[in-house]
């Protein structure tokens, strides 16, 4: 569940549920309505729970913007993190709860380790590699890609084929077999193809397009 602390118009606890105390690891002997919030933040910060816990009691107190909503996160030595927000009073209070989010920060951080390792092992591969989502826009590009057409990566991700290449007629056949893997769910075998070049030459080529699967079992991406 998750915490929650009431603070009055002096800034000053004034009630709070006893997750807020887990969460903060505060020994209840020493808080009680009336302490002002400094004291709390102290308190905090002399146990050395959370990152910079030199800094925390100015962080917090820069988190306190009158009748403004504020949203911050905090993270300990440990890995434990509390995402806060703040809900102004009409008084000059606020209302602030904390709730654990360790497990969807763990997933997060683990899924763009996942992503940077996939991209890494996609920019090492000569060969050019691109993926695109199931209404064909480019999600992951590699090096050999933008190379080859002469292409920053902010010109092609979130984008179709015919928004990224002028003579988009040259790219028909690709986008034919794009649609017929999406509406197979088969596995393009490797085919002999023709790519132009940004300089207009061209270069025979081998291709294959794979479809990749959620969680689901429906397709969710297209490998080239």
């Amino acid at each position: 569940s998750d915490g929650i602390s009431l603070v009055d118009g002096n800034l000053r606890l004034q009630a709070w549920k006893d997750r807020f105390l887990e969460l903060f690891r505060l020994p209840p002997d020493r808080i009680h309505s009336g302490i002002p919030l400094t004291e709390v933040h102290d308190l905090t910060a002399k146990q050395g729970l959370f990152v910079d816990a030199a800094t925390l009691p100015s962080r917090m107190v820069a988190t306190l913007q009158p009748g403004q909503a504020t949203m911050f996160h905090l993270e300990t030595e440990d890995g434990f993190s509390l995402m806060c927000r703040r809900q102004p009073l009409a008084d000059g209070g606020f209302v602030t709860t904390y709730a654990d989010i360790t497990d969807q920060v763990r997933a997060q951080r683990q899924a763009e380790e996942s992503l940077n390792l996939l991209e890494a092992v996609m920019n090492a591969v000569p060969a050019i590699l691109h993926v695109k989502d199931r209404d064909l826009r480019y999600r992951m590009v590699n090096t050999a890609f933008l190379e080859t057409w002469g292409l920053a990566r902010g010109q092609v991700i979130g984008k179709r084929i015919d928004e990224v290449f002028a003579d988009a007629d040259c790219f028909r056949r690709p986008q034919e077999t794009d649609a017929e893997v999406l509406a197979t769910g088969e596995a393009m075998p490797f085919s002999e193809t023709t790519i132009k070049l940004a300089d207009g030459e061209t270069r025979d080529a081998l291709t294959t397009k794979v479809p990749l699967r959620d969680g689901a079992g429906e397709i969710s991406h297209l490998v080239t």
